[in-house]
């Protein structure tokens, strides 16, 4: 027999009110409860069986379930933002039943949407939650590349929200620029430096000093993703990069077999007949005289990617990478040309001249794996 939806409706909307007393299971909805801590779960069917875990190829014993939400104690309930396997909005339903098809249907009843992947990817627990400012759902126009002819669709998104965990705050949202000028929906949540109690002082508290500096004196100002970008100068900022004799070391490299030595047989490239012999190694004089040229090489070939125009990576641990950069002796990066991110969400931007690359003021930032509404 068929589950009738408005019992699934009455379950939902009680879970969300904290109504539900004694009662805990609805069809294949069901409430857990650790200490004063409610979870709404589902368990998804295949021809009316429940779905097992498989381990090491084998079928496991416990079933799958799909967690849906959270109650708090304080009465705040999450819904998971995350698009779930089994139930959601487009997601295939292996048992074939119409449960749940739009997150907006607990957000009648007052719950918020939050993907809960972000507990994992922060460390943190859902006791912790607070809200600061709480989500206001909305519809924006997206590109869907498997939609005909790429034209922009309505998506679902939650809603900009600043939450508290265990006293850090944090700001959740669509990257604004992206969905602007690129309609792309994609989402972030960074850790802020410092509380907030809004979203404009959530965004203000991630600018950095220089950038509003730039701001305020109308110097041209553009960002991608974490990186804002500050004009600095039509030509190349910095000094000289080489000397006229760096530049004739670059272009003719001493070698191993020049000096009449042998390969090492794993190098195989023309840089990797440059590789200096051992410190420890005891050296003829022909050795030192190669020695000699391979250091001053290796010296020339590091100040040329620490100094001369080259694709360079913009930040630690990114795929945010400029056609032409350099880095001046502190170690601040200047870049020209495109800007690319590879992999996921961001617009190619195109520089002309030269800009000063300024990181956002965020203490971390997370990836959210998963789709999310």
């Amino acid at each position: 027999m068929e589950l009738c939806m408005s019992t699934v409706y009455e379950f939902m909307e009680k879970f969300v009110a904290g109504t539900l007393g004694k009662k805990t299971k609805e069809g294949r909805w069901s409430v857990k409860r650790d200490g004063d801590v409610e979870s709404l779960v589902y368990q998804p069917t295949r021809n009316g069986k429940p779905i097992l875990l498989f381990n090491n190829n084998f079928i496991g014993e416990k079933p799958v379930t799909e967690l849906f939400a959270y109650r708090l104690p304080d009465g705040t309930a999450l819904v998971n933002g995350n698009v779930l396997q089994h139930i959601g909005r487009g997601q295939s339903r292996w048992d074939g039943d119409a449960i749940i098809r739009e997150h907006e249907w607990m957000e009648q009843f007052g719950a918020m949407l939050f993907p809960f992947t972000l507990f994992e990817e922060t460390g943190t627990n859902v006791r912790d939650f607070t809200w600061v400012v709480k989500p206001v759902a909305e519809h924006v126009n997206v590109l869907n590349p498997s939609w005909p002819h790429n034209e922009p669709t309505l998506r679902h998104f939650s809603g900009a929200c600043v939450f508290q965990i265990a006293g850090d705050y944090y700001l959740y949202d669509l990257d604004r620029k992206e969905l602007d000028e690129h309609k792309i929906f994609n989402p972030f949540v960074v850790k802020l430096p410092k509380p907030v109690c809004s979203i404009e002082e959530a965004y203000d508290a991630l600018m950095p000093d220089e950038v509003r500096e730039a701001l305020q004196n109308n110097v041209a100002v553009t960002r991608q993703g974490e990186f804002f970008f500050i004009r600095h100068s039509s030509d190349y900022p910095l000094r000289k990069p080489l000397t006229d004799e760096e530049r004739q070391i670059l272009r003719y490299p001493p070698s191993r077999a020049g000096f009449g030595f042998e390969k090492l047989s794993s190098f195989v490239l023309l840089r990797d007949d440059t590789a200096p012999f051992e410190p420890e190694e005891e050296l003829t004089e022909d050795m030192k005289l190669f020695q000699a040229s391979a250091l001053k090489y290796r010296d020339v070939v590091e100040k040329a990617l620490r100094v001369c125009p080259h694709t360079i990576s913009i930040g630690r641990n990114t795929t945010h990478t400029a056609e032409f950069g350099a880095l001046d002796g502190q170690g601040v990066a200047f870049v020209s040309g495109r800007i690319v991110h590879s992999g996921r969400q961001h617009g190619t931007l195109h520089l002309d001249g030269w800009w000063k690359v300024v990181l956002n003021n965020a203490v971390a930032s997370f990836t959210i794996q998963g789709n999310v509404d």
